[in-house]
């Protein structure tokens, strides 16, 4: 079977509800297996029916727990109400008290036992489906492989092939770093002019309801700025976000607890103007010809400054001309935007979550937790400095783990690391050398610990960057100095190598000055 064949056949039965434990766990391991033969659109059914499958079956456990609760509710309410019956008869007849007692206690003897007896068949019944069941563990193996393969293949990523495979590592809580961290740069990327051209828009509404001889000349400019703005967003090669794909990744964000004012500009200003901006729009351009006109006929009925009408009438064109055109451009853009479809309620309501969540992230510090792993952050780091980049600029560090340490200690009154990413990220390092662990001999295990000096990569906020550069030169200092070593080496790895034809007598000469430097080397 085709990749895509895959991918399709997944979905439609996820989609039917007709997928079973077993067709998901082999489907997922022929996914993985050849993942790297899957395309964009292969990489989004795969992530999307996993997500969908796993969501589900979360729900049939919830389902089966609540069912269970209102069996045990029912049995409780059961037996109290014999007890009452039984206490009821006990009062009425004293002789048969202790019969009756033995005959309750042989009942809840009974009853328990029924009730361990049912229990432990529900605690088999659990296992036998946990087991059967794919796990979460085994769902991010799957997606993780996707996005690395969607890494891969970024080049040619469109913004509905981000917003479906985000959304659905969001639904599943798969925090997948390289992704979160790729996401506002391609935004950017699709729609970087949008920001600009909605504040080109509202400096020309401003221009026009302000009035004066400035106003026409600045609403123009705006407007053309505008335009140009639109103009540029219409050309990119994948096409621009829409308002519900903006929702849609602020949502997923929220979702994952991450910090998204990256995006919020990007939603604001894709959202349409209201239908009362544009009215006082046209009840302000209508007052303004009314004046024009009324300043007009004064000037004609006044014939003793012929000459001065004249030089006022023609400036007062000028300027009519200027403010009909900015109106007409103002309008052209109200009416282009009204005749947009008006974005979907929801996608309202998740920009606004979005905004009110992320306006506490940076003061509460527990929001943050790590989403990179260190394989993840140690080939970012190198593939940076083989193009020619600094890592620091982009927030990614390799620095020693006792500096690290030192510097939390400084910071703990600013929560600028918290105790909870450290110890994330201390069993990111140990797993990480487990595994080189296990590619070494056995004598070396025992030596190989995590010490002071060992190595450790670390993804900062920009905040965090700021306030590192403000308080911890160490820190500072250890990362510029390992990042200088490794281009060093780098520029060691890759020299340049001239081949130049030369005769035998400066063959002879080229090679003695070699052996006269090797020489003086030497001595030195």
């Amino acid at each position: 079977m085709q990749p895509r064949d895959i991918a399709m056949l997944l979905h439609a039965i996820v989609a039917a509800d007709a997928a079973t434990p077993a067709f998901i766990r082999a489907a997922a391991a022929a996914a993985a297996k050849r993942m790297q033969t899957f395309d964009l659109h292969a990489l989004c059914l795969v992530a999307s029916a996993l997500s969908k499958y796993y969501r589900k079956q979360q729900l049939q456990h919830k389902l089966q727990q609540q069912q269970r609760r209102k069996q045990q509710l029912l049995l409780l309410q059961q037996q109290q109400q014999q007890q009452q019956q039984q206490q009821n008869q006990v009062q009425e007849n004293f002789l048969e008290l202790e019969n009756e007692q033995q005959q309750l206690q042989q009942l809840l003897q009974q009853q328990q036992q029924q009730e361990q007896q049912q229990d432990q068949q529900q605690q088999q019944q659990r296992r036998r489906g946990e087991e059967k069941d794919i796990t979460r563990e085994e769902i991010y193996k799957v997606l993780a492989a996707a996005g690395e393969r969607a890494g891969v293949l970024a080049a040619s990523m469109q913004p509905l092939t981000v917003c479906c495979l985000l959304h659905a590592f969001a639904a599943v809580g798969f925090r997948y770093g390289p992704l979160l961290y790729h996401v506002p740069r391609h935004v950017a990327f699709c729609c970087g002019d949008l920001p600009a051209a909605a504040a080109a828009g509202a400096a020309a509404d401003a221009a026009v309801t302000e009035g004066g001889g400035a106003a026409p000349a600045a609403g123009a400019a705006a407007a053309g700025a505008a335009a140009a703005g639109a103009a540029a967003a219409a050309a990119r090669p994948f096409g621009g976000y829409t308002v519900c794909m903006l929702a849609v990744l602020l949502r997923a964000y929220k979702r994952l607890q991450v910090n998204a004012a990256a995006l919020l500009p990007y939603a604001f200003a894709a959202l349409p103007p209201l239908q009362q901006q544009q009215e006082q729009r046209e009840q302000q351009q209508q007052q303004q010809q009314q004046k024009q006109q009324q300043e007009l006929n004064l000037d004609d009925a006044c014939a003793d400054d012929v000459e001065d009408d004249l030089q006022a009438t023609a400036a007062e064109a000028a300027i009519t001309g200027a403010a009909a055109a900015a109106a007409a451009a103002a309008t052209d853009a109200a009416e282009a935007a009204a005749a947009a479809r008006p974005p979907l309620l929801h996608s309202l309501v998740w920009i606004l979550e979005s905004a009110a969540a992320n306006s506490f992230v940076d003061k509460k510090g527990s929001g943050r937790r790590l989403c990179f792993t260190q394989q993840q952050l140690q080939r970012m780091h190198a593939s940076l400095l083989s193009l020619g980049l600094s890592p620091g600029d982009y927030g990614v560090y390799k620095v020693p783990w006792g500096l690290l340490l030192d510097w939390q200690q400084q910071q703990e009154e600013q929560h600028v690391l918290l105790q909870e990413e450290l110890l994330q990220l201390l069993d990111q390092v140990q797993q990480l050398q487990q595994q080189q662990q296990q590619q070494q001999q056995q004598q070396q295990l025992e030596k190989y610990r995590l010490k002071e000096s060992s190595p450790v990569y670390i993804h900062l906020t920009e905040q965090q960057q700021q306030q590192l550069k403000e308080n911890s030169s160490k820190l500072l200092h250890a990362a510029a100095a390992d990042e200088a070593a490794e281009k060093e080496l780098r520029e060691l790895d890759f020299k340049a190598v001239f081949l130049t034809s030369h005769s035998q007598q400066e063959v002879q000469q080229l090679q003695q000055l070699l052996l006269q430097q090797q020489q003086q080397e030497k001595d030195k």
